[in-house]
């Protein structure tokens, strides 16, 4: 009898390293959920914005606002945090499988960085 494609994903999901090590899964599992509210947090933000928006804001005293663009490219920030997130799974796994576990737990808490500046930065570009 031939697998079904959910049974092989479950078993591939089964191969990933450091599943038993449970205060990692939880980083990614929190920057997932971080990246998933930026999506929604920005879809329902835009609604509103008109076509063009800030889209960066400089805190360095004098230059304030430096780009504005269409408010689509208020996007390129969760997605570059979805990425690194991605990447870092990866390198995760593979380092993990390799033993460094401390290299993989740094990864973990880059991604959870990355995700939290992004969001960060987007409540602040979005409320200004």
């Amino acid at each position: 009898m031939e697998e079904t494609p959910i049974l092989k994903a479950i078993k591939e999901i089964k191969k990933i390293s450091f599943w038993q090590e449970k205060v990692v899964v939880y980083i990614f599992i929190i920057s997932l959920t971080i990246n998933l509210f930026l999506w929604f947090f920005i879809f329902l933000k835009t609604k509103n914005l008109s076509e063009i928006t800030i889209l960066h804001y400089s805190v360095i005293p004098g230059v304030g606002l430096d780009r504005i663009g269409p408010k689509k490219y208020l996007f390129e920030m969760p997605l570059v945090g979805l990425v690194i997130l991605f990447l870092n799974f990866i390198l995760t796994n593979f380092l993990f499988q390799r033993g460094e576990k401390l290299l993989g737990y740094f990864f973990g808490l880059a991604s959870f960085l990355v995700n939290l500046s992004v969001l960060a930065a987007t409540i602040l570009i979005l409320t200004l």
